[in-house]
C-alpha cells in the first residue's frame, strides 16, 4: 500500500512540475509577444515621427488641404441630417432650403490652381478626390425642390450620394489627420516667421 502511495506520490509530483512548466512557459511567451507589440509600437510611432519631419517644409500644404476637406465634411453632415428629417417628416420646406445651398460648377469650390500646382502630388489628388465627393453631391441638390414641391423619392437617392461623400471624406482625412505634429499645430500664432530674423 506504502509503494502505490509512492508511485501516486511521485506522479502527481511529476503532474505538477509539468504543469508549471507549461504555465512558465505560456508566461515567457506571453512576455515575448508583449516586448514583440511594444517594439512594433515603437517602429511605427518613430516612422510616424520621421515621415512627419520629412514634410516640415509642406506642413502649410497639409493644413490647407485638411482644413478644407473638414469644411466639406461639416457641410455634407448637415445636409445629410437636414435631407433625414425631411424625409422622415416629409417636409418639403426642408428641401427647398437644402436646394438653394448647391453648387452650380466645379469652379465654385475656389481652388486655388497656383497654390494647388505647388503642393506634393500625393496631397493634390487628396485634394481634388475631396473636392470630387463634395462636388458629387452638391450639384443634385438644385433637383430636390423643382415647380414649388420637393422631390421626396430623390431625396432618398441624395441622401445616399451623401453617406458615401462622408464616408469617403472622413477616409481621405484618415490619410493626412496624423501627418502634423500637434506641437506645431499649437505654436502661438501671435508673431509671424518674419519678426524672429535679424534686420541687417
Amino acid at each position: 500500500m506504502c509503494h502505490n502511495l509512492n508511485i501516486i506520490d511521485l506522479a502527481t509530483l511529476i503532474a505538477s512540475i509539468a504543469t508549471l512548466m507549461a504555465l512558465y512557459y505560456a508566461y515567457q511567451q506571453n512576455k515575448n509577444s508583449e516586448e514583440t507589440i511594444k517594439d512594433t509600437k515603437k517602429s511605427i510611432d518613430q516612422e510616424i515621427i520621421n515621415r512627419q519631419l520629412s514634410l516640415l517644409p509642406k506642413l502649410h500644404y497639409i493644413i490647407d488641404v485638411r482644413t478644407e476637406l473638414e469644411s466639406y465634411l461639416s457641410d455634407l453632415k448637415k445636409i445629410k441630417n437636414d435631407l433625414e428629417r425631411s424625409i422622415q417628416n416629409k417636409d418639403h420646406n426642408i428641401l427647398k432650403k437644402v436646394s438653394n445651398s448647391h453648387i452650380m460648377e466645379p469652379e465654385d469650390l475656389d481652388i486655388v490652381e497656383s497654390f494647388f500646382k505647388t503642393m506634393p502630388e500625393w496631397l493634390q489628388e487628396i485634394q481634388i478626390s475631396g473636392c470630387q465627393y463634395y462636388y458629387n453631391l452638391m450639384c443634385n441638390l438644385k433637383f430636390l425642390y423643382k415647380n414649388e414641391k420637393g422631390d421626396l423619392s430623390f431625396a432618398e437617392t441624395v441622401l445616399d450620394r451623401a453617406n458615401e461623400s462622408i464616408d469617403a471624406i472622413e477616409e481621405l482625412l484618415s490619410y493626412i489627420s496624423d501627418m502634423v505634429p500637434g506641437v506645431i499645430l499649437r505654436a502661438p500664432a501671435s508673431l509671424s516667421a518674419s519678426r524672429f530674423f535679424r534686420k541687417h
